[in-house]
């Protein structure tokens, strides 16, 4: 069953649009670093030797510092933008409710809205899973630990199943009439 997933996918189409869009200030940020920092090398050379003004010296250094800011802010807001795509895929994965196994719905034991108590079945399912119970002798109970596969044929289907041992306990004590 899949909820309807058209908000999700309209977020990530806008972030994706927003990671193309972040690509390419990224690209042109790097290319205002590097002019910048031509521009800043230019006015430092020049001061060096007297033909500029340390006044042109603060406003390229300052202008590649802002370049280089700019450009760390837009890789940031790249790698928040790549977070929030994984948080959507994810939640768009969450759209579709995957049963355990193949089964129908008989009950639903609460109406919408209304409070389930922690640990309580809300639905009863019909399954094709299948459970018994098998008695074995004392000697035998070793044989059968939690988890192992077991045979056993099932009079009710004329049928020999193999299945897991879910939990293996003592078998309960039965009254002695004499």
């Amino acid at each position: 069953m899949q909820l309807d997933p058209t908000d999700t996918r309209l977020a990530i189409a806008s972030v994706k649009a927003q990671l193309d869009q972040n690509t390419a200030s990224i690209e042109k940020a790097k290319s205002e670093l590097a002019v910048t920092k031509k521009q800043y090398h230019r006015a430092a050379t020049l001061r060096k030797t007297g033909a500029g003004s340390e006044s042109n010296v603060d406003e390229t250094l300052n202008a590649y510092q802002a370049a280089k800011a700019s450009l760390k802010e837009l890789q940031a807001n790249r790698v928040a933008l790549e977070v929030e795509l994984e948080t959507l895929a994810v939640e768009e994965q969450r759209l579709t409710l995957r049963a355990p196994e193949d089964g129908k719905v008989l009950e639903l034991l609460y109406e919408p809205g209304e409070m389930v108590p922690a640990s309580s079945a809300a639905v009863i399912l019909e399954t094709d899973r299948r459970y018994y119970d098998i008695y074995v002798s004392e000697a035998q109970v070793n044989r059968y630990q939690e988890g192992s596969e077991v045979t056993g044929y099932a009079v009710a289907i004329d049928k020999n199943v193999t299945g897991e041992v879910r939990i293996a306990t003592a078998a309960p004590l039965l009254p002695i009439y004499g």
